[in-house]
């Protein structure tokens, strides 16, 4: 009887182990990917707010200081799947700034694991700030007018 019970236990956990892995490693539920931007490969949303209204300092490179700015909001955490190879966070950052910068945007480094964003469009504005670092990045996207 012990030893049947030994078994059924190994079998369980050899069982339960590789589906919590990879249930972690999928997008949480009701998350999505802004659509102005595309996620490195290799990363799954680990984390996911998206809010009607908030209010949120970035840097202005233009003004040189930091500006408020409200609006439609997305905060979004990526983690890197697991044996995937992390890239540098360089490459992360410059991934962005690269995009906004091919639709008429500018990016522009904060420090030396953020980079800020801005896109104006007619009608408003879109600001985002990406934030890497061990573990996966951050992307912050807020929506100023009608976008």
């Amino acid at each position: 009887m012990g030893v049947l019970r030994c078994v059924i236990a190994a079998v369980l956990l050899m069982a339960a182990f590789p589906v919590a892995a990879m249930s972690q490693e999928k997008d949480i539920a009701g998350s999505k990917d802004h659509p102005l931007f595309t996620r490195m490969p290799n990363f799954y949303i680990s984390e996911y707010k998206e809010s009607e209204y908030e209010k949120t300092d970035f840097y202005d490179n233009d003004k040189q200081k930091l500006v408020p700015v409200e609006g439609h909001s997305f905060h979004i955490t990526y983690k890197l799947k697991q044996g995937a190879k992390r890239p540098a966070d360089d490459a992360i950052k410059d991934n962005y700034v690269n995009a906004i910068k091919k639709i008429g945007g500018s990016g522009y480094r904060i420090n030396a694991s953020h980079v800020e964003m801005k896109l104006s469009k007619k009608g408003g504005e879109i600001w985002a700030d990406v934030g890497a670092d061990s573990s996966g990045y951050s992307l912050l996207v807020v929506e100023k007018g009608n976008v």
